[in-house]
């Protein structure tokens, strides 16, 4: 089986320039707990709330924070026409 056939087509994304606030009300509006982030069209990490409540609220920071400060940089991704057992191994031993 490939990637493809197990996905969701369509992502939502949020930018590197947004605030925080803007990402939780993304979450929250479409029940989500990961966004990727984009920055002149290019992933350049990933926010969750996890993220949100560890780097942003736990610390007291403002809700204007830009996402490009609160999110994770190192992000791992495969391609829809991979074997999905690959990718399913691989993440295995990335542990993600």
């Amino acid at each position: 089986m490939k990637v493809l056939e197990a996905m969701i087509c369509g992502a939502f994304v949020v930018d590197a320039g947004d605030t925080v606030q803007r990402a939780a009300q993304m979450m929250s509006e479409d029940d989500l707990g990961f966004l990727p982030v984009v920055d002149d069209d290019q992933i350049v990490g990933a926010i969750t709330d996890r993220d949100i409540a560890t780097r942003c609220v736990a610390r007291g920071l403002s809700s204007t924070s830009r996402v490009g400060a609160m999110m994770t940089p190192k992000i791992y991704y495969c391609y829809e026409d991979e074997n999905l057992d690959h990718v399913l191994e691989n993440m295995a031993e990335l542990q993600v």
